[in-house]
């Protein structure tokens, strides 16, 4: 067993569970944190910390592991030891996670603008990473009623002089309320987006997912 210290990114809507992932304060690297060998999201029992509180996104925490678990482009899995507690260190601001870890440089998201790869395509790109963290421009969040009546936020915003639309959004901040109520479409503006590509496929498709969402400040 070993212990990784990391700053909290993402605590991302995954099936009812959390998709949990950080950078690693001692490399700078990606680490998700993950339920089995499989790499299924975390239960909410899984971030308790050791004050009885729970882990929230830029938390510092020590988090006790077994072993590296890689899956195909989910390089960064984790394997956690699920009886031991989360020891939070400290909370950072996104200011002290640039200092660690700056915003990454793609000339696109994944290979491409679009919303999802397809299988064929990701097999040929042979991606070695799925999360990434990335400055965006005129982000704005819309929701939109799929066939089966569920709401589901979806962003659109510039990245390196490109335009992208319906990008799936997992953060629970901007989910719709119980009642599947959305309101009206959110403008944010800029933004450092942490962006995921799922481990499998829905029907053929690798879904992006933006799974955190820090606004800027312009003041």
């Amino acid at each position: 067993m070993s212990i990784i210290r990391a700053v909290i990114l993402t605590k991302s809507n995954m099936f009812g569970n959390f998709c949990v992932a950080g950078i690693d304060v001692s490399t700078g690297q990606w680490v998700r944190f993950v339920a089995n060998q499989k790499g299924d999201p975390l239960t909410r029992e899984h971030l308790r910390l050791q004050d009885g509180g729970e882990c929230e996104p830029l938390d510092v925490v020590d988090v006790g592991v077994s072993r590296h678990v890689p899956a195909r482009h989910h390089t960064e899995n984790y394997l956690i030891r699920p009886r031991l507690p989360w020891v939070k260190i400290a909370q950072w601001r996104m200011g002290d996670v640039l200092d660690l870890h700056p915003v990454e440089t793609h000339r696109f998201l994944y290979g491409d603008f679009r919303p999802y790869l397809e299988e064929p395509f990701l097999s040929k790109l042979n991606f070695n990473y799925s999360l990434i963290l990335i400055q965006v421009r005129n982000l704005a969040i819309e929701y939109e009623r799929n066939a089966q009546g569920e709401v589901k936020p979806k962003a659109s915003f510039s990245y390196n002089r490109e335009s992208y639309r319906w990008i799936r959004v997992t953060d629970p901040f901007y989910a719709p309320d119980e009642e599947g109520d959305a309101g009206e479409g959110i403008a944010i503006g800029d933004a450092y987006l942490v962006v995921s590509l799922p481990q499998d496929s829905y029907h053929g498709k690798y879904y992006k997912l933006i799974a955190k969402i820090f606004p800027i400040d312009p003041f």
